[in-house]
């Protein structure tokens, strides 16, 4: 460790010898490396040794050979952080600059919404991570806590078209997709777009409307087009659905269908505000409405483009691996009838990415996985006694994150 430290001291150090110093920073690399091999080499081994051991019933020492590996796995992180201070090139380096421009791109969109959507960040990283995806969005929460304000902030971010559907009970599937309408003048039928057609679509309190007319959304959101009398239209790029429901006064609702539900790739909840937050709410709305003022950061074909260099992410082969051990977890559970699907483990893998390419990084780590896997995976988690309290399938997936072993590998690395 202290050979790490005094490699750290600049070539051009008050030595009075520029090429000593130098000398000096290619040993302090060359240490450097070969202690990341050994800390590698040192995780490889626990890993085999928990392995052939996994069937010991010793607790302590199953937390013990626990321990050694986060730490391992925390010194050669360390060590990687050191290694690229020293300015050493890996065969993704090259993506640093793209990376920097995406991460300082999505900062600016952050700090948009959180002028109107105060206090709630990591939901609004959530939800553009979800729309970087290729996903939908599911909102449930009590009223008042900014569900709709927030679909409205994101799009006068983004300056994409917005639209809105009220559901209730007595709306029909051609009142979201449109129909053929007959002009007298003309002659002929003529199409009449629905609410659907445009780029951000807010489906407020869908759980009000009858499953006919919530099935009208299937092929939107998952072919991302529409068929009106047997005539097809695709949809215009970016298409982002983000549906809202209260999970109070459900008398006279219609709950969405299991199968509905595994097609909006995440599901979060705004939670009410603390007090500081609360504070600061009151503080940017004493004078007017701040939304009013927003102006747009990007426009959708800039918002096209940063979903093309979302599916360039590298996903390791022992990230992979990781994510399917997480979603095979969920299928051997007691209470659990029907686990997570493979789409709902392409949905964790294509989030990930997202979110990887959000802090600019070119590559899928452990990290990325833990902080989605709740919001991802628990909505799709169907119970014994019918489908459960989105609290309880987040426990569920809490505890399998815990007990699946985490990969240690340079993600990054080809």
């Amino acid at each position: 460790m202290a050979a790490a430290g005094r490699a750290e001291r600049p070539s051009g150090s008050h030595t009075g010898n520029e090429e000593g110093g130098t000398v000096g920073k290619k040993g302090g690399i060359a240490k450097i490396t070969e202690v990341n091999r050994y800390f590698r080499n040192a995780a490889l081994k626990l890993r085999r040794f928990r392995f052939y051991n996994r069937r010991r019933e010793d607790a302590a020492c199953g937390g013990i050979l626990s321990a050694a590996a986060k730490t391992v796995c925390g010194l050669r992180r360390y060590f990687c952080l050191r290694r690229k201070s020293f300015g050493i090139r890996t065969k993704n380096s090259a993506h640093g600059g793209e990376g920097a421009a995406m991460k300082k791109e999505i900062e600016k969109i952050l700090g948009q919404v959180g002028r109107v959507i105060i206090g709630k960040e990591e939901v609004t990283k959530k939800l553009l991570a979800a729309m970087l995806a290729g996903g939908h969005v599911l909102l449930e929460d009590v009223p008042g806590t900014g569900k709709t304000r927030l679909a409205r902030t994101l799009a006068a971010s983004l300056g994409v078209e917005f639209g809105r559907i009220q559901f209730t009970p007595d709306m029909l599937p051609a009142d979201v997709t449109g129909l053929h309408i007959y002009n007298r003048e003309t002659g002929r039928f003529e199409l009449k777009r629905g609410p659907v057609f445009t780029n951000i679509l807010l489906a407020d309190e869908i759980n009000r409307a009858t499953p006919r007319t919530q099935a009208g959304l299937l092929e939107c959101m998952e072919e991302r087009q529409v068929t009106i009398d047997g005539n097809t239209s695709v949809l215009a790029e970016p298409f982002f659905v983000i549906a809202t429901q209260n999970p109070v006064e459900t008398a006279g609702t219609f709950p969405l269908p299991e199968a509905q539900t595994d097609r909006f790739m995440v599901k979060l909840s705004m939670g009410m505000p603390q007090r500081e937050e609360e504070m600061r709410i009151l503080a940017a709305y004493s004078e007017g409405d701040p939304l009013t003022e927003l102006k747009a950061v990007m426009d959708g074909e800039e918002v096209v483009r940063l979903k093309e260099e979302t599916r360039q992410v590298y996903v390791h082969p022992l990230m992979a691996g990781y994510l399917t051990d997480l979603a095979s977890a969920t299928r051997k559970q007691e209470r659990v009838v029907m686990g997570v699907s493979p789409r709902g483990t392409l949905a964790l893998m294509r989030c990930c990415k997202a979110l990887a390419c959000m802090e600019g990084r070119d590559y899928v780590t452990p990290e990325d996985a833990k902080l989605l896997a709740p919001c991802v995976l628990a909505h799709r988690l169907v119970f014994s006694a019918g489908r459960s309290r989105q609290e309880e399938a987040e426990k569920i997936i809490g505890e399998i994150l815990e007990k699946t072993p985490v990969p240690v590998e340079d993600f990054g690395r080809r």
